[in-house]
This record gives C-alpha cells, sequence and structure tokens, in this order.
C-alpha cells in the first residue's frame, strides 16, 4: 500500500507522498478544530504500513488529542490484521471520513477499513469475498476450520466495535476469493458500507450541539439551512471539500 499524508489547511492541503517508512510531514491545523489528516490507500494493504500509519496517528494524538481523517481508498485488499489496525486508527480519531471515488475500488480486507471510519461515501466499487491470510499455510480442513473460527471472532468483534452488522462476516465466508462479489447500493445500505455510523452521528450531533450553547433540534435545523446555502457541486477534490467544509463550519456557528 502507498498513502500520501495531507494536512488540511483553510487555504490549501499540504501533502507529502510517504512509502511505508515513517517520514517527515508537514503539519497545520484547520482553524476550530484540532487538526486533519488525509491517507489515501492503495495497492495492497500490508502490516507495515498499518503500523507506519499508527505512529504517525500517534504523533497526531500527541499533539492534537483529537483530530480528522480523510481516508480515500484504492486498493484490492491486503493483510486482514493490517486492515482491521487501519480501521482502528481511523475510528480513534475525533471524525474519520472514508471515500470510495467513482474510478476506484475497495475490495475484500480494504472492505474493513471502510467500515472502520465513522462517515462513509462510496462511489466506487466495494467487494467482498471470504477473507483470508495471503501468507495462510494450514492444508488441513480442520486446521482451517479452527483458523477461520479464530478469524472469525477477530473479525466480528471488530465490527461490533464499528456498528456493522456482524452478517457481513457470515456472508463473505461462502464467497470465494476468486469469486470477488461487488456489492449493490442495496446490500452497501444493508451492510451500512455506504452509510455513516448512527451512533457515532447522533454522539457527536450532542456534542456539538452542546458545544454551540444550542438544542439537537436547533443543530439539525441549522444543519440543514447550511445544506442549502453550501451545496455540493459533486466534486471530491481536496479544494472543493474544503471550501465545501469551511462554509458549512460557517454556517451551523450561525455566522
Amino acid at each position: 500500500m502507498r498513502y500520501t499524508l495531507c494536512w488540511l489547511a483553510t487555504s490549501a492541503a499540504l501533502c507529502v507522498v510517504s512509502t511505508p517508512i515513517l517520514g517527515r510531514v508537514t503539519t497545520s491545523s484547520i482553524p476550530g478544530m484540532q487538526g486533519g489528516l488525509t491517507v489515501l490507500v492503495e495497492d495492497e494493504v500490508t502490516k507495515d504500513d498499518a503500523e507506519s500509519l499508527s505512529a504517525q496517528a500517534g504523533l497526531m494524538e500527541k499533539k492534537y488529542g483529537k483530530y480528522l481523517i480523510l481516508a480515500n481508498l484504492n486498493s484490492n485488499g491486503g493483510s486482514v490484521t493490517a486492515a482491521l489496525q487501519i480501521g482502528r486508527i481511523l475510528r480513534r480519531a475525533k471524525s474519520s471520513l472514508a471515500t470510495v471515488g467513482v474510478d476506484a475500488v475497495c475490495l475484500s480486507s480494504c472492505v474493513y477499513i471502510l467500515a472502520g471510519a465513522t462517515n462513509r461515501a462510496v462511489d466506487g466499487k466495494v467487494g467482498i469475498h471470504r477473507p483470508y491470510e495471503p501468507d495462510g499455510k494450514e492444508t488441513s480442513q480442520t486446521a482451517q476450520k479452527e483458523q477461520y473460527r479464530k478469524l472469525g471472532v477477530a473479525i466480528k468483534t471488530y465490527l461490533a466495535e464499528v456498528n456493522i452488522p456482524l452478517k457481513l462476516f457470515e456472508d463473505q465466508l461462502y464467497i470465494s476469493p476468486e469469486n470477488t462479489k461487488i456489492l449493490s447500493d442495496r446490500e452497501l445500505q444493508a451492510y451500512g458500507l455506504n452509510q455513516n455510523d448512527p451512533f457515532a452521528e447522533e454522539a457527536d450531533a450532542a456534542k456539538e450541539a452542546k458545544d454551540l450553547g444550542i438544542t439537537r433540534a436547533m443543530l439539525a435545523s441549522r444543519k440543514a439551512k447550511a445544506n442549502q446555502q453550501c451545496p455540493w457541486n459533486g466534486s471530491r477534490e481536496k479544494e472543493e471539500m474544503i471550501r465545501l467544509l469551511e462554509c458549512r463550519v460557517t454556517a451551523v456557528r450561525g455566522r
């Protein structure tokens, strides 16, 4: 996997393309927020990538406490263990958005990274199949069954943490890796993979309303007006997303 780290600023995104080795990054906070980080997930997801990103996230936590992550996904998957670790990094952030662009794919273990985000936007293809570790060596049915029992416990524990139906793993189990199933919009919605986490969304809304000194109902009204005043033109370019964020934050704060 290759990823690009960008710290979001109000007028520009300052980026450093990083190899899996921890590198230097240019940082800048978002006014009124505690920091922002974009992560581009491409190619094969590996354990080294997860460890490196974990170190980067540690620096963010040390500097800002809580921060924002924008994860752009375009991967055929890779290590299940690494994907779960990356997904948990997204979940530890103050807020996270995972996107699958119109020309991008999120297949196999990449789905667990998508699941880890509190907010999800899918325009491309998301595909599932039976999870497996690329270096698996068990040759007996009994050993494989025990291995999948343990893997199932780990994956179901994770899915419960991120509020995704456990049925996702159960359905994956009967789809061979050679026959990846591309999910329809209806299936994505059933698994919650193209929806925001409802519990995280409500918790964030309650805290935001409290911080602004208004009721939850008033916040909902302001956000509805913000959506009208700051329409999205469909572009996922960084400049457009930053403009949209600034506009809506200003509107919600009643300025």
